[in-house]
């Protein structure tokens, strides 16, 4: 008897993993696998809520049809929030310790574990009342932060940077400045002695025809 009914279980767990969901299928609901779990989920810069079924469960039929819906319609104005579905056996339930169908789940952002709810694993109205104590802009502001702190680094390297230039330039023209006037004054000095020379030189030529002819009449006195 036992080992009709496991195989009876078996058997339709087995088909109904190769149908496509007939369950927890409404928008805005991510159907979510092992293969897209951590990038999704674990990755993710938003809380998720997650139900855990099997869509040959008669409670997750019920959940998926009543239930469902209204935390859909109740979380409508926090699109902060991400929901997802997993029906996955073989993988994830494994890993969160999944016995009971429906579970819900709640996974704030970047987590690798969901949190502890100490209450009905149904109970809709806790689960609204809790995201709506969870900041709705926290990973839009964590978010932004990040970005103003690029965005402020990159300002920061770029200010300095061209502070750098700037500087670089203003005391390669300085010194260029500074070296053209050395220069210039090296020459001017150089250049006086020749022309205090040539000065004195040409007074004494014009000052010997004077000095001559004054001679000569003080002797023929």
């Amino acid at each position: 008897m036992r080992s009709t009914l496991l195989a009876s279980t078996l058997f339709v767990i087995a088909f109904a993993k190769t149908q496509e969901p007939k369950l927890f299928t409404q928008s805005p609901t991510v159907r979510l696998t092992a293969e897209n779990w951590e990038e999704q989920v674990l990755n993710s810069a938003h809380p998720w809520v997650i139900v855990f079924y099997a869509e040959w469960c008669g409670w997750s039929q019920m959940y998926s049809e009543n239930n469902w819906p209204e935390l859909i319609e109740r979380l409508g104005n926090n699109t902060d929030v991400k929901l997802g579905a997993v029906d996955d056996l073989e993988g994830i339930y494994a890993r969160y310790h999944i016995r009971t169908f429906p579970t819900i789940k709640i996974f704030l952002p970047f987590s690798q574990k969901p949190i502890r709810m100490k209450i009905d694993r149904y109970d809709i109205a806790w689960i609204v009342d809790y995201l709506s104590l969870f900041p709705k802009s926290r990973a839009t502001d964590d978010a932004h932060q990040d970005a103003h702190k690029d965005a402020h680094k990159d300002a920061h390297k770029d200010a300095h940077k061209d502070a750098h230039k700037d500087a670089h330039k203003d005391a390669h023209k300085d010194a260029h400045k500074d070296a053209h006037q050395d220069a210039h004054k090296d020459a001017h000095k150089d250049a006086n002695p020749k022309m205090r020379f040539s000065s004195s030189s040409s007074h004494t030529f014009f000052a010997l025809p004077g000095l001559i002819i004054g001679a000569i009449l003080w002797f023929t006195q």
